[in-house]
């Protein structure tokens, strides 16, 4: 079988990068008898088109597509591929997932879109354009791939029957670092994603300022304006011994803090399936975040919570659940292991890698 990933460059920022590059760098290194994966990357011309004004927006996308449909096109001519795998995030993106389909089927191949976000029931529940596209993608295409369980059946009450739910893998460097859960530093918070308002860092930072016994460790990307606003409110409130950004670092100095932490903060107000909270249960760290997205399913076993579970935009909530964590450290390390253990089980990218395998062979 020979399948083509249309998806972005694994060398970008982002949880659909990151997937990339696990799912290439695996396929490499393991080589599957009768199966060839090849990848054509969709790229944009500009970063950031979402920020630019409606118009130019539009002709950014459009002269996007106009590129990428083309050298779709030629590998589709070429190559004559069995089954091309559409990586999207939705959005406006999902025009794009319909013309790229009608291509594919053109060409006789089969079609996979795999959409990794959160949205679908919510574009699946209004009455606009982008449900009438995505309905659309879902009649064209011989599989559609979700991450958590609302998303599969808010696919299926669409009319789709054609589903499947598969989870993002953790980075296979975990197995390597991980500690005893003895060597955690005391109370010490870890939170891992883009510093901007939607990850609820704000929040984050008036629950540790009504706790003087915590320190807060902040790692990723940071828009600049924002980061300021965050740098004022520490200096103001005196947090600048206990508050610290360290920006973007390399994945093994996240992972290892992720070994070291009393607990991984990510009070968010929207996911899909965050490779972080995935880490971060790989890792044996215990987990406070949003039930968004796919998170309360990934930290659920058998109606079993594997960690705390605050709803987003509320820094008293999230301030009480920190002292419930600290104040009972062996509960916290009971759901941490539970959490691990089901990372192993279902997480691990030779799980999840195999999941897709399947998939693919099981489309006629």
């Amino acid at each position: 079988m020979k399948v083509l990933i249309c998806g972005p460059e694994p060398s970008l920022e982002g949880g659909v990068a990151v997937w990339m590059k696990m799912v290439l760098s695996y396929f490499t290194a393991h080589p599957q008898p009768f199966l060839q994966v090849d990848h054509l990357p969709v790229k944009r011309s500009l970063p950031f088109t979402h920020l630019l004004p409606r118009f130019r927006k539009l002709y950014y996308d459009v002269a996007d597509y106009v590129q990428i449909s083309r050298a779709l096109r030629r590998r589709l001519r070429n190559e004559s591929y069995d089954l091309v795998h559409v990586v999207s995030s939705a959005g406006h993106g999902i025009v794009r997932d319909w013309l790229f389909v009608k291509l594919i089927k053109r060409y006789r191949a089969a079609a996979v879109v795999h959409y990794h976000c959160g949205t679908i029931p919510h574009h699946l529940q209004t009455a606009g354009v982008l449900r009438w596209f995505l309905t659309r993608v879902f009649r064209l295409s011989d599989q559609i791939v979700v991450l958590d369980e609302a998303t599969r059946l808010a696919v299926v009450q669409a009319g789709c029957e054609t589903v499947v739910k598969i989870g993002n893998p953790y980075n296979p460097m975990i197995d390597t670092l991980v500690s005893d859960a003895s060597k955690r530093l005391p109370a010490t918070l870890l939170f891992v994603g883009h510093v901007v308002p939607e990850k609820g860092i704000r929040e984050l930072l008036q629950a540790v300022r009504e706790l003087p016994q915590v320190r807060l460790q902040c790692f990723g990307p940071e828009d600049r304006q924002f980061h300021t606003e965050l740098i004022r409110y520490v200096t103001e409130h005196d947090l600048q011994d206990r508050v610290t950004f360290y920006g973007l670092r390399p994945s093994v100095d996240i992972f290892t803090e992720m070994c070291r932490a009393t607990l991984f903060v990510l009070p968010t107000y929207t996911e899909g399936f965050p490779f972080v909270i995935v880490e971060a249960m790989a890792c044996g760290c215990p987990i406070l975040s949003s039930p968004v997205g796919a998170i309360e399913e990934m930290l659920t076993s058998e109606g079993e919570v594997q960690g705390l579970l605050v709803a987003p935009r509320d820094p008293e909530g999230l301030r009480s659940a920190i002292e419930q964590c600290l104040a009972h450290p062996e509960v916290a390390t009971a759901c941490a292991l539970r959490a691990q253990q089901k990372a192993r089980e279902n997480y691990s990218l030779e799980a999840v890698m195999g999941q897709l395998v399947t998939m693919w062979n099981s489309i006629k």
